[in-house]
């Protein structure tokens, strides 16, 4: 993956409390610990020798250490769940959008409420992984990710012209 290197998920480095402009992961790991509370596990119902992208170590014990180990703090799912509605996200005119192969889909919201103003897309294409929408657009990407990028330009804009 561009842009990531191994002292991002190395647990000496990310102890390293000096200001470093060159990586946001320790930031970004107190940040999954402390608010969060949401880790990319191996799913329990798949075979270990089926797991695709995480390691049968990456279990719910290995991140509770890291959070005490790093930061002395244990995950604090339930207050995050009672903070952001329990499941439920309550703010108006918003749009949640994923990648169908972002991991991190299932830590959104992936039917927006109507009655809010939210809507929720899915962009199911090859290399549709996590913020593929926001990057800048080429001739290659699919039509898939330019349906998702026009249904968000055409959200906001209508948003931004509303004025009751």
């Amino acid at each position: 993956m561009s842009g990531v290197s191994p002292d991002d998920y190395d647990r000496n480095a990310l102890r390293n409390i000096s200001i470093d402009n060159s990586s946001n992961a320790r930031q970004w790991t107190y940040q999954y610990c402390t608010e969060f509370g949401w880790f990319q596990t191996p799913s329990a119902s798949i075979s270990p020798a089926n797991y695709s992208m995480r390691s049968e170590l990456l279990n719910m014990t290995y991140w509770e250490d890291l959070c005490l180990d790093l930061f002395n703090s244990t995950p604090m799912i339930n207050r995050t769940r009672k903070e952001f509605a329990f499941y439920r996200q309550a703010g108006t005119n918003t749009v949640f959008t994923n990648g169908v192969e972002d991991p991190w889909q299932y830590a959104t919201e992936r039917k927006g409420v109507i009655e809010f103003g939210q809507t929720s897309l899915m962009s199911d294409c090859t290399d549709c992984g996590h913020c593929a929408e926001l990057y800048t657009p080429k001739p290659s990407d699919s039509m898939e990710l330019v349906r998702t990028r026009k249904i968000v330009a055409k959200l906001i804009s209508d948003w931004l012209m509303y004025n009751p």
